[in-house]
């Protein structure tokens, strides 16, 4: 087996044209396959406080429930996929209906699952976000 040790990775044509192998034969763009910014949080405190992230810069409150992440590299255009959790699995994480996600910044809301009526504050709040970066 080989090993490969680098600091950087950059495509022969263009610098997004790195490629690998996936599965026997089948190839995928390195750099459409990463996670581009993802964030750790605690929602119950009033003011939500980071525990951890990569590209973001800031996280606001919106409401009960409801929060806002800012990038700090921007996506490309609003399209990209995101999923989070939190406190346990009796949440789910839905996008804001109202807000549409933007190039710089991602509205969420977290609601109870048995009464999908009612937002909730709560901890352990973990989202990922996918997807072409400007």
């Amino acid at each position: 087996m080989s090993l490969v040790k680098t600091d950087a990775l950059q495509g022969k044509t263009t610098a997004k044209t790195v490629t690998v192998t996936v599965g026997a034969t089948a190839t995928q763009a390195l750099e459409a396959g990463l996670c581009k910014a993802w964030i750790h949080f605690d929602g119950t405190s009033g003011t939500p406080i980071t525990r951890d992230s990569i590209n973001m810069s800031a996280i606001s409150d919106l409401g009960t429930g409801d929060y806002r992440v800012n990038f700090v590299a921007n996506f490309d255009n609003g399209y990209y996929a995101s999923s989070g959790t939190g406190a346990n699995t009796q949440y789910f994480f839905a996008v804001d209906q109202a807000v549409d996600p933007t190039t710089s910044n991602f509205t969420m809301r977290f609601t109870y699952a048995p009464s999908t009526t009612s937002d909730n504050d709560i901890d352990n709040v973990s989202t990922i976000h996918i997807g072409e970066l400007a």
